[in-house]
């Protein structure tokens, strides 16, 4: 047996034993196909009334809007029955994103304990998103929430703001875990690190979401792509110098 033989032995080997053993439950989607919205994701009422998602055939993402309304919109899409593990990171690509006349905007991720949460619940979760409140300040800024508080709703990271011209895009959202903490991450950055939770809640939220929304009485649209856990076998190709191998399959 020649010592590459062995070495692509080898590499299998440690990808087969990174592989997680129930597949099904966990999710990262690429939308290079059609992921069937409507038979397979749930679309879930985050606070007050739901926004739309429709999958964009032409540029392979997803296209988030919502549209003028006398309620507040805010979602929160997931694939049905979708879990991660209490060490798996969860992903989010932002391409685009706009408003028009509202009081705020938002999009990014989430991860809860509870399969169908909701805004105003005292479930554990946390939430990362990129926010503007065109009323108050001419710009967006990160915003990072751990728990629903009725009396002030207070983030407890929020970064300095960024003016609208200043945004640059796409941009990639992580939420990682890092031993008793999760760290938020932009395009690999560590913006904040949080221990809010307690460990046992921390190890248990094993739902993950594409969160947007916006106010009342305008409109806002974001264009989304690469979410979810990214799958171990990928990780593990990709420390192993496996980069161009995946590059080139998707060029296929």
């Amino acid at each position: 047996m020649s010592k590459h033989t062995i070495l692509v032995a080898a590499v299998a080997g440690l990808v087969f034993a990174l592989a997680p053993a129930a597949q099904a439950a966990i999710t990262y989607d690429t939308f290079t196909t059609d992921p069937s919205l409507a038979a397979d994701w749930t679309n879930h009422l985050f606070y007050d009334s739901v926004g739309t998602a429709t999958w964009n055939a032409a540029d392979l993402d997803l296209d988030l809007v919502c549209g003028v309304s006398i309620h507040s919109r805010y979602s929160a899409l997931a694939r049905s029955a979708a879990t991660r593990g209490a060490t798996d990171p969860v992903t989010l690509d932002i391409k685009a994103v706009s408003e028009t006349g509202v009081a705020w905007a938002v999009v990014g991720l989430a991860i809860s304990q509870d399969s169908t949460p909701y805004r105003r619940d005292t479930t554990p979760f946390y939430l990362f998103i990129l926010q503007t409140t065109p009323n108050t300040a001419a710009g967006w800024s990160y915003q990072v929430f751990a728990a629903a508080d009725t009396s002030s709703d207070q983030p407890i990271y929020e970064s300095t703001l960024i003016p609208y011209a200043s945004l640059t895009l796409p941009i990639r959202m992580d939420i990682v875990r890092n031993g008793d903490y999760y760290d938020f991450n932009i395009n690999g950055i560590t913006l904040y690190s949080s221990n809010y939770h307690s460990p046992a809640d921390q190890d248990s939220m094993q739902s993950y979401f594409i969160i947007w929304g916006s106010g009342i009485n305008g409109t806002m649209t974001a264009t989304v792509d690469n979410f979810g856990v990214p799958e171990p076998a990928t990780l593990a190709l990709l420390g192993l110098g496996g980069l161009g191998l995946i590059l080139r399959r998707k060029r296929r």
